[in-house]
């Protein structure tokens, strides 16, 4: 029987300068645990108001973002489980 190998293969991600949709930044909000912590109704006009964002992808998925909005705010979400 094969061994499994203890080494991990390292991720390959796209970064992406562009403001993920809304339906993406949802997601991601979901995915670091902030849905209760979160009113989604001001969400489109903040990612209207973003000076820059880059997003990183996998498989053409958002995993993960990095936001400079307009009253300058930083907002970062990590997904760690791809």
């Amino acid at each position: 029987m094969p061994r499994a190998s203890s080494r991990t293969k390292p991720l390959s991600f796209e970064v992406a300068g562009r403001v993920p949709t809304l339906k993406e930044y949802i997601a991601l909000i979901e995915a670091v645990g902030w849905k209760d912590y979160t009113n989604v109704d001001p969400l489109p006009q903040a990612l209207e108001n973003t000076l820059y964002c880059a997003i990183a992808l996998v498989k053409r998925k958002v995993v993960g973002m990095g936001r400079l909005g307009c009253v300058h705010e930083l907002i970062l979400y990590e997904l760690r489980k791809i």
